[in-house]
């Protein structure tokens, strides 16, 4: 074979390979990442931050900052860190009755047809707040509540 058929088919296999990387073209924007290419600086804020964690799965983010899924102490949870190794934010996911008292009596006063789905305690930079997705037959609400109860 000649030399230029040899680099069409290694480049047609390249591209291949790697359009195989993603999905969709919208994956392009959250590019999943083996911990081993990750600065050190961020793996290692990681181990120090959740030290036990499990099941670690890393997303490089379109605005270079790092995502992290895991789960620690049977629990979902996310953080994410800057290029530095600063960590921005985390997120667990909670049950229901792990709800502070105050967002629970807020959700059961103002949305009392809703089901919650989902909750999640959040830390940014050490302001907490809770997520959460209540849903009334097809309708979906996203709330945000600060400790006290009051809606973000």
């Amino acid at each position: 074979m000649s030399k230029a058929i040899i680099f069409m088919i290694i480049s047609l296999v390249f591209r291949l390979v790697h359009a195989q990387q993603y999905d969709t073209i919208q994956d392009i924007d959250t590019k999943k990442v083996n911990e081993i290419v990750l600065p050190e600086n961020v793996r290692s804020a990681f181990r120090l931050n959740f030290a036990n964690a499990k099941n670690a799965i890393w997303n490089i983010e379109n605005d270079d900052k790092y995502l992290v899924e895991f789960m620690m102490n049977n629990e979902k949870s996310s953080a994410v860190f800057d290029d530095q190794g600063n960590l921005i934010e985390s997120a667990t996911e909670i049950r229901q009755n792990d709800l502070p008292a105050t967002v629970q009596e807020v959700i059961k006063i103002e949305y009392p047809n809703y089901t919650v789905k989902k909750a999640e305690q959040r830390n940014s930079s050490g302001n907490i707040t809770y997520r959460v997705e209540a849903e009334k037959d097809t309708a979906i609400q996203l709330l945000i509540f600060d400790i006290k109860g009051q809606k973000q």
